[in-house]
């Protein structure tokens, strides 16, 4: 998608947001549009509130790690991985994507 459309995307779901600031759902396709615009720190902040608001979202839970691993926090997104393993067992991504951090980390598991 072009950058353009990321950007109409955050003011629209940024006015949804404060219409509804209680949707753990716009919280994260907020969240999700600002990394996507290379803003890792809001969206993380995005990520964190729509937990707050509905701490069994997978998918929150798992732009969340997205986002940590880009800024090198491996240990916390491997927290949230251990959490999202419990609530999605068979999601192969989240096995994918813990080796992907082990791997990055040198851990021989």
């Amino acid at each position: 998608m072009k950058q353009e459309k990321f950007t109409d995307a955050h003011q629209f779901l940024q006015k949804a947001k404060d219409i509804n600031s209680r949707s753990a759902v716009l919280w994260t396709y907020l969240g999700m549009t600002l990394s996507h615009c290379q803003q890792a720190t809001p969206a993380l902040n995005c990520f964190e509130r729509a937990e707050q608001l509905d701490s069994k979202r997978p998918l929150t839970k798992y732009q969340k790690v997205t986002v940590l691993m880009a800024l090198n926090r491996y240990e916390e997104s491997l927290d949230v991985l251990n959490e999202l393993k419990t609530l999605c067992p068979k999601e192969a991504p989240i096995f994918v994507t813990m080796g992907k951090i082990h791997k990055k980390l040198g851990d021989k598991q």
